[in-house]
């Protein structure tokens, strides 16, 4: 049977959301954002939990923390290499 791709899913999202100083900067210059506004980025069926960039205790920075993928943008090769290279 043939997949169905009449249209986007939609399904409310879980979304953590973690913003550098540098995030925040190229928000601005890229797309000229004076604060971070998911909405705008992502649209609406989302459940947003902000964490501060800083925050090393949050829940994110738990080694058990499930989750169904992660996203980094932007990502240099400096900060995907530690991220590559821990194969579990």
């Amino acid at each position: 049977m043939p997949a169905d791709h009449s249209g986007p899913r939609r399904r409310r999202v879980n979304v953590h959301l973690v913003v550098s100083p540098l995030g925040r900067r190229l928000l601005h210059d890229e797309i000229g954002m004076e604060t971070v506004d998911l909405a705008a980025l992502a649209g609406t069926e989302i459940t947003l939990s902000r964490i501060h960039f800083n925050d090393v205790g949050c829940k994110l920075a738990s080694g058990s923390f499930l989750h169904q993928g992660m996203v980094i943008v932007p990502c240099s090769s400096n900060t995907m290499g530690p991220w590559r290279t821990d194969r579990r």
